[in-house]
């Protein structure tokens, strides 16, 4: 196994470990307040700063799977 192969299987492995002591309930109440917000046309803001403000535009992004749908853009 190369250097660089090396490092991706155990950082891989660091995050799998990492991911599976996430508690999943805060997560799931988390999009399931946001579901809730999208079927009632209610708006929903993020907001944030340097690396935290892209991680916004992504939640406002809207996906391909809701791409028919007429929803407002986001702005950044």
């Amino acid at each position: 196994m190369t250097a660089s192969e090396d490092f991706s299987h155990e950082y891989l492995e660091y995050l799998s470990s990492l991911l599976a002591q996430l508690d999943r309930e805060p997560i799931s109440k988390f999009a399931d307040l946001l579901l809730t917000s999208r079927d009632s046309g209610s708006t929903t803001f993020f907001l944030g700063n340097g690396g935290s403000a892209s991680t916004c535009l992504l939640y406002t992004s809207p996906s391909p799977r809701d791409a028919h749908e007429s929803r407002m853009p986001s702005s950044a």
